[in-house]
């Protein structure tokens, strides 16, 4: 619970930054009951922003981006890291960083970035991403 008292004498600012999955959280939450009594209060100010991922050609130009390839040969990279984590940054970040780590996705300075994206596909994702 969380408690705010008429009687403070000095004013003070602070920010709180809850995530979740709202598909996931149901109502008896602690952090839905949090942020009700929040939202209740009229002394403090409650900013709600909803995240989504990317959509397929934001992906594609990021990947392009990142990778310095053009984006006919991210698309197909793209649609796969898609599939596996709907474009939600975080979870694109970190199915990137396994791929790297389990040498799906390689560099070289003599060809750049390389990738297949038929094993890419069949590679399992993990807990917290899916």
């Amino acid at each position: 619970s969380f408690d705010v008292t008429d009687d403070a004498k000095v004013e003070c600012k602070a920010m709180f930054v809850g995530t979740y999955r709202d598909n996931e959280v149901k109502k008896s939450h602690e952090l839905i009951a949090v942020l009700s009594e929040f939202q209740a209060n009229d002394t403090i100010d409650v900013t709600d922003i909803k995240l989504s991922g990317f959509n397929i050609d934001a992906l594609n130009e990021v990947l392009s981006d990142s990778l310095c390839l053009p984006r006919r040969r991210t698309r197909l990279l793209s649609e796969v890291v898609m599939q596996k984590t709907d474009g939600l940054i975080l979870h694109v970040i970190e199915f990137l960083g396994r791929l790297v780590e389990d040498k799906l996705l390689t560099h070289s300075f003599a060809k750049g970035w390389e990738y297949d994206s038929d094993l890419i596909d069949v590679c399992p994702i993990t807990e917290s991403v899916a």
